[in-house]
């Protein structure tokens, strides 16, 4: 299971648009977010968002796998943005639904929640 880490810090990442491609493998069809904002999105909308600027970095730690079916997994964590100079902020506590289809780990559903500066064991 800690391929699906893998697979988070890759979409950390993946906010560029040269990396559609690669959002179209690993979002399901029918993802939805509930962002950091409290704001819902859907695949589409990200793909639609997507940018050429350089992400922030993103810190993630922490991380449980519970599985929830033969073929779904609860990804939990911990992350916040990483600042050119190694300050952390927008701290927040993570959640992802993942299944897998054909063999493959697809995201159906993704959640961040803003938690304070000093998260530490919270979870």
């Amino acid at each position: 299971m800690e391929e699906l880490g893998t697979l988070e810090r890759e979409l950390h990442r993946c906010v560029r648009r040269q990396f559609r491609d690669r959002l179209l493998v690993l979002l399901h069809p029918e993802f939805r977010e509930i962002g950091y904002s409290g704001r819902e999105h859907s695949r589409d909308s990200i793909l639609a968002n997507l940018s050429d600027r350089e992400p922030p970095g993103v810190h993630a730690e922490g991380f449980r796998y519970q599985r929830i079916a033969p073929d779904a997994v609860l990804v939990t964590y911990r992350a916040a943005h990483v600042s050119p100079d190694g300050r952390l902020s927008r701290h927040a506590f993570r959640s992802s639904v993942w299944l897998r289809e054909s063999g493959c780990w697809r995201m159906i559903f993704h959640q961040g929640t803003p938690a304070g500066d000093d998260i530490g064991d919270a979870m």
